[in-house]
């Protein structure tokens, strides 16, 4: 079994990849976070552990997009000391499988909690793929086929493909996460998870560095700004 680290400390990389080697896993750490989301998909991990407290706004992308849900890969989060309930119950909402710390004064109790995670984690690992989440096109009845033949110049309906998308700002180099949605191939609407890493980004801004993970592939694409309206942004996608 693989497992993906990303973290940047030292100490807790350390412990996590000793526990993990113990387990049987075979591990692969990055301390660059969207490096890791370029290669999750050649990776191919059973277990995904990414530090909350070296990524506190990040490892909610990184669960989304690692589709906890609908991918073999599952997430666990190292909390560090101030992961507050509020994180842990969007933790809860996204469907992580479980969350762990070292960083109290009884470390050998959090130690045995890892463990107990990994146990559980090993006789329930599921590699099925299920792409049920994914929005399709529904199939064409005869009599459906035989009118669109008849009026070839009616358009066709717009089909919505699920995703994930991140990318780097070309101005400020800040990476920038958020939601993407109504996918149609070319264009996408993009709710970044903070405003203010948008707000320079003015329509007809190339994006150069950006990856977008459909539940077919995953790739390095651009984009350019067709619109920013603040809280949104419409994307067209190459």
């Amino acid at each position: 079994m693989k497992a993906l680290v990303i973290a940047d400390n030292e100490k807790v990389i350390a412990k996590i990849v000793g526990t993990l080697q113990k387990f049987g896993f075979e591990t692969i750490v990055y301390r660059w976070l969207l490096k890791a989301l370029d290669n999750i998909s050649e990776i191919s991990p059973h277990l995904i552990i990414i530090s909350a407290e070296d990524y506190p706004r990040h490892w909610k992308t990184l669960s989304q997009y690692s589709g906890v849900d609908g991918n073999a890969s599952k997430v666990m989060l190292y909390t560090g000391q101030n992961f507050s309930e509020s994180e842990r119950k969007k933790a809860d909402a996204l469907g992580i499988f479980g969350t762990f710390s070292f960083a109290s004064s009884s470390e050998e109790n959090e130690m045995k909690a890892f463990e107990d995670l990994l146990s559980f984690f090993q006789p329930s690992l599921d590699v099925s793929v299920d792409f049920s989440h994914t929005e399709v096109e529904p199939l064409l009845s005869d009599d459906s086929i035989e009118q669109n033949q008849k009026t070839p110049d009616t358009p066709k309906e717009r089909k919505i493909i699920s995703c994930s998308f991140v990318f780097t700002n070309p101005v400020s180099l800040a990476l920038v996460t958020g939601r993407a949605r109504n996918f149609d191939g070319e264009t996408l609407e993009f709710s970044p998870d903070l405003i203010e890493f948008t707000e320079n980004l003015p329509s007809n801004t190339k994006i150069k560095n950006a990856t977008l993970k459909t539940a077919e592939e995953t790739r390095v694409v651009s984009a350019m700004v067709l619109s920013n309206e603040t809280n949104r942004l419409i994307l067209g996608v190459k």
